[in-house]
């Protein structure tokens, strides 16, 4: 896929902008706070049918206005894609590919692939488990509409279920209703664990590709996938925690418990890896995401990599730019504060590519097919 213009009409701080783009990696320079991240996002969402940062539509809008647009044109192989989202204060967004409607934002992901990285995806190593399960899900989910629907079936019936558990101290226990929660949640989580675990298998592969690559070898890597129901079977599991569960009014069992286990030379990242090889692993899983993806679509994700090349040697940046660009055809958006870090190591590699530059809010090319050759 190749994003070959967007238009944003006041969305963010930008009220009324429109890029063509011409090289398959794209730079977006500036000081911090002009906007470069908001660029990102409007890509972003044209993809995923949401912004990364921002929950509610209305945020969106420039302040003082009553709607957003925004617009992007796409090709893939021979084919042009329309993609416009819209949004009226007070109203409801509306999402449309070359004219016509998506009834639900589930309806347009997988449409347009995308895989972003940003400065908070570091988290992956230090929160809870709840982040890498969406790391997971948010790939699976671009490629596998059934994935993507059972997955929403589990999560209506986990919250119900911990719903009534909630109401069971003022109500009293309904044998029945909480085994027919039960049981409604069987099929989407096999059906979920199944697809994880699968995927684990297929996406360690490509991902210690990816990390050797970037890395150099130097470090050993691996991510392994943990589930309560790789070793329980769950319908006895939920009667088994049932008293625990009605104590700690939630559901303490299932899919929703599942974990990703980083290591590197064996032993867990985040206890003794260093800023830089985080970041490393970091890039490496979401360039592994991005060859799943376009293995089970055919098509090449867009990959934005937002601000994270401090703290990465030039060797490491090197290796990655040069990986991504020469590996495949994947379209690639950048933003730096440091103008000359990524641009430099660009025309070293003889990769051509565009440079804007970001001034109140206001993008400018600077540079047009950067490159030695």
């Amino acid at each position: 896929m190749l994003l070959q213009s967007i238009k944003l009409t006041q969305f963010k701080n930008y009220s009324a902008t429109q890029l063509q783009f011409g090289e398959r990696t794209i730079l977006f320079t500036g000081n911090n706070g002009a906007g470069k991240t908001n660029l990102l996002d409007a890509i972003y969402m044209l993809s995923l049918g949401k912004s990364r940062y921002i929950p509610r539509d209305s945020k969106l809008i420039i302040h003082g206005e009553d709607f957003f647009r925004i617009e992007g044109k796409y090709q893939h192989l021979s084919a042009t894609d329309l993609v416009v989202i819209k949004y009226p204060k007070g109203g409801k967004k509306e999402i449309l590919l070359n004219a016509k409607k998506r009834e639900r934002i589930s309806d347009h992901v997988g449409a347009i692939p995308l895989v972003m990285i940003g400065p908070r995806d570091i988290q992956l190593f230090f929160e809870g488990s709840a982040d890498r399960r969406k790391f997971i899900d948010a790939g699976i989910c671009q490629y596998d509409k059934a994935y993507l629907h059972h997955l929403i079936t589990y999560n209506r019936l986990l919250l119900q279920r911990n719903s009534y558990l909630k109401s069971i101290k003022s109500t009293g226990l309904n044998e029945a209703l909480l085994s027919s929660y039960d049981q409604q949640l069987l099929e989407p989580a096999e059906f979920i664990k199944k697809v994880r675990e699968q995927f684990i298998q297929d996406f360690s592969l490509l991902f210690m590709e990816a990390y050797k690559s970037i890395s150099g070898d130097r470090e050993a890597v691996s991510c392994d996938y943990r589930s309560q129901l790789l070793t329980y079977d769950f319908a006895t599991a939920l009667i088994e925690a049932r008293q625990k569960d009605m104590i700690l009014q939630r559901t303490t069992v299932g899919i929703h418990k599942d974990d990703i286990i980083f290591k590197m030379n064996g032993q867990v990242l985040k206890q003794f890896g260093s800023e830089g090889q985080m970041k490393s692993f970091l890039i490496s899983l979401k360039l592994a995401m991005k060859e799943k993806i376009k293995a089970e679509t055919g098509k090449t994700p867009i990959l934005l990599i937002d601000d994270i090349f401090a703290k990465l040697d030039a060797d490491r940046v090197r290796n990655l730019l040069t990986y991504i660009h020469h590996y495949d055809d994947t379209q690639i958006f950048i933003t730096d504060t440091d103008a000359d870090r990524v641009s430099s190591i660009l025309k070293d590699s003889s990769i051509t590519h565009e440079v804007y530059y970001i001034d109140e809010n206001s993008p400018r090319l600077i540079h047009e097919n950067n490159s030695n050759r």
